[in-house]
């Protein structure tokens, strides 16, 4: 099975962002950049994870993601992110920058990452204080639960993507 997991990072704590070869030169202010938000395909359908009731926008359903690290490049985040959250090691080969963009209205900027790359969904590890659980959705439930209020308002940009 094919999987496609979209990270998205967004800088914290940073001014500026300066691309250079690939890697990230920042200064300090009120933006921030974190990693925030993975997709995973299967054959059409988008693997959701759903948030932990203790978590701002709780029991919402999003794409895994989190915080890139001081020092970190955003592909590195996504890696991160996506082992720690669900357990699931992304191949660096696999992944394709397909976004790249600075969110006025939160204060960050953004990288979103596409894995294309296969694994058995059921050798996912979720996070205890992170993910309470995990789906798979097509498009068009992913929709539906958009405009229903269940998945996080930051996911927005899916619809530019998929």
């Amino acid at each position: 099975m094919t999987y496609l997991i979209c990270p998205m990072l967004i800088l914290c704590g940073f001014r500026s962002v300066t691309k250079i070869a690939g890697s990230l030169s920042c200064r300090r202010s009120k933006y921030r950049f974190s990693h925030i938000s993975h997709r995973i395909y299967k054959k059409g359908e988008i693997l959701v994870t759903k948030r932990h009731p203790d978590k701002t926008h709780p029991n919402l359903w999003e794409c895994t993601g989190g915080s890139v690290l001081a020092g970190e490049e955003s592909q590195e985040g996504a890696f991160r992110e996506v082992k720690e959250e669900i357990g699931i090691e992304l191949i660096k080969s696999n992944g394709k920058l397909v976004k790249s963009e600075r969110r006025d209205l939160y204060n960050n900027f953004c990288d979103i990452w596409i894995f294309d790359q296969s694994f058995d969904l059921s050798s996912a590890v979720l996070q205890e204080d992170e993910v309470i659980d995990i789906k798979w959705v097509t498009r068009s439930e992913l929709d539906s639960m958009y405009d229903s209020g269940l998945i996080v308002p930051t996911l927005s940009y899916y619809k530019d993507i998929f």
